[in-house]
């Protein structure tokens, strides 16, 4: 019983530290395939399947939207999807949106488009990333951002379209060996790592979570509490057992001399 206690402490202790915020991500990717950026491609594609889709966890949503002449479109989405919480099956999701990726990158003839609607891609990217509920919102622009609207075109950026969501521009042809999202995942100031979901009890907790038939997102948030009982017994038998033995737990006040 009081090793049984002792584990159910443990696991509190480390699932304790959690403070409630969200630490989902929804990152919204978008890429140029116009005229002046239709070369790089293929090699934004890379860079996408090497540093962004191994970053992401169970929980993220990934959005990935093309920018051509006419972006501000729903068929401009070329893929979204919201990781699940079991790894098994977010690995798998993954490893779909990297050959979609892949297939992607092969579509055309290289020439790209004859323009470059980029805030109608910034548009749309937002509206999506601006429904996902999450800890944090990243908007990614691969492009070499040399804007040419259509005639006629007509785009205007809300003043609070972008509030809350950190927006990068990336030059996939500037970027060398090795591209580092991380440092961009974040605005400066907002500690958000080390992330918990990353932790060895995370594939206990997916389990726990998955058999309970429970929201893992809210399983995480609430179990911590169901376990503060635990805790206070698991360190309570703890204290005991350092004491010795036949040691009262309290000890009554001395008898007063007659």
């Amino acid at each position: 019983m009081k090793r049984t206690l002792a584990i159910l402490g443990l696991a509190a202790l480390a699932l304790g530290c959690s403070d409630g915020r969200r630490y989902d991500q929804a990152i919204g990717v978008l890429i140029d395939v116009s005229g002046t950026y239709a070369d790089e491609k293929a090699r934004t594609v890379d860079v996408i399947k090497r540093e962004i889709l191994p970053n992401l966890v169970p929980g993220d949503t990934l959005l990935i939207v093309r920018i051509d002449s006419e972006s501000y479109d729903k068929d401009n989405v070329e893929a979204l999807l919201t990781l699940d919480r079991r790894p098994s099956h977010a690995n798998a999701q993954k490893l779909a949106v990297a050959r979609r990726l892949e297939a992607f990158a092969a579509e055309g003839d290289g020439t790209g488009s004859e323009h470059t609607d980029i805030p109608g891609a910034i548009m749309l990217a937002s509206e999506y990333l601006n429904e996902v509920e999450a800890g944090s919102r990243v908007m990614l622009v691969f492009s070499d951002m040399q804007e040419d609207l259509p005639d006629g075109a007509r785009r205007k950026l809300g003043q609070t379209e972008l509030q809350g969501t950190h927006v990068a521009a990336i030059n996939a042809c500037q970027t060398e060996d090795r591209f580092s999202p991380e440092s961009v995942w974040y605005r400066e100031g907002e500690i958000h790592n080390p992330d918990p979901r990353l932790g060895a009890l995370h594939p206990v907790m997916a389990v726990l979570a998955s058999e309970s038939h429970l929201d893992a997102a809210e399983f995480w948030l609430n179990f911590p509490g169901a376990l503060a009982p635990f805790l206070f017994l698991a360190f309570t038998a703890f204290a005991r057992s350092l004491l010795p033995r036949g040691w009262a737990w309290i000890t009554p006040p001395m008898a007063s001399e007659p």
